[in-house]
């Protein structure tokens, strides 16, 4: 049996990978530098020998020291500044974990012949697509966030051709489901109409994504990490591509009549990209992996995870709160 060691585990995917490692009987060890979240955003908690708390930034030789004395033979990182919009803020903050300190980690484990790496990218990278991308598609990253992320890509991509790093990066479309951030586009539509507030939609929500359940990416990301795999980037993605503002008017829907005026248009955010349209054939044709849950559905997920909840989240903040 594989030991996975899961990276950035108090995270949405990563807990959500956690959860999907625990239901599958994988050998796994957690690490976050945050706390295990509050009980309505977690699906399980991790006992205390599967969960240790330490930062990328400030623990590194911690974390190298546990892939090499628990004898790790996967690494999974989800450990990154995530937000794409703040990261204009402070982007120095972004680098840091994004790139020296992601790249540090990377180094050190290019020193190790037996550790496979599956590092969580984005399609922020290609920046606004005009098609389905292919992996290997150029980069053009437009905002601070995407170019860290570019850049920890390209390092990978040398680690493996010049050190011979078993590696695999992944790039999933816009990841939702329960548990989620109430920051996040589709909890936070939630979260507001059940409280009855206004929604800003910037620039009218009408750039385009497709929205992918975390269960789907889960199953993905385990089978890309725990088999040998012909390739060395996978996009996960359905093929069905809705507006940002379909899917709120879809949240708005869920709910009593005229929830939608709720919905206000709000400026554009600096450097939001028009389209995102992963082609995930490499995925498909490898695995026989596909998307099963069909937006509406995953949606209905989400409506009823809140509404179970609500007594914890309806006081709760939807706005994102940044650590260095």
């Amino acid at each position: 049996m594989k030991r996975f060691l899961v990276v950035g585990s108090n995270s949405f995917s990563g807990h959500a990978f956690c959860d999907y490692l625990r239901s599958k009987n994988e050998n796994y060890l957690a690490i976050s530098r945050s706390k295990q979240k509050p009980p309505a955003f977690r699906k399980y908690h991790a006992d205390d020998e599967d969960f240790i708390q330490l930062d990328l930034n400030e623990n590194l030789d911690e974390i190298f020291n546990i892939v090499k004395s628990r004898s790790i033979d996967v690494v999974v990182n989800f450990a990154s500044q995530s937000m794409v919009g703040e990261s204009w803020h402070n982007p120095s903050h972004w680098y840091k974990t994004n790139v020296l300190s992601t790249c540090a980690f990377y180094d050190a484990l290019s020193t190790l012949d037996s550790v496979k790496l599956v590092h969580v990218s984005t399609p922020e990278v290609y920046g606004s697509c005009n098609g389905p991308v292919l992996e290997g598609t150029s980069f053009n990253p437009t905002t601070p966030y995407a170019v860290s992320r570019a850049a920890s890509d390209y390092h990978l991509r040398n680690l493996g051709r010049f050190r011979g790093l078993n590696y695999v990066i992944t790039r999933a479309s816009n990841v939702y489901g329960e548990c989620q951030d109430l920051y996040r586009l589709i909890p936070k539509s939630i979260h507001r109409f059940y409280s009855n507030k206004v929604f800003s939609l910037h620039g009218g929500g009408t750039s385009k994504r497709n929205f992918i359940h975390i269960s789907d990416v889960c199953a993905a990301t385990h089978l890309v990490s725990s088999q040998n795999t012909e390739k060395t980037e996978y996009h996960i993605s359905g093929e069905t591509l809705h507006s940002i503002h379909e899917v709120v008017s879809e949240v708005a829907s869920m709910f009593p009549s005229e929830t939608d005026k709720l919905i206000q248009v709000a400026g554009e955010r600096l450097g939001k990209d028009n389209l995102y349209y992963l082609d995930s054939g490499a995925l498909q044709d490898e695995f026989s992996w596909k998307d099963t849950i069909p937006l509406a559905d995953g949606l209905v997920k989400v409506k009823n995870w809140y509404v179970e909840n609500a007594d914890q989240l309806k006081f709760a903040t939807d706005h994102y709160i940044h650590r260095e």
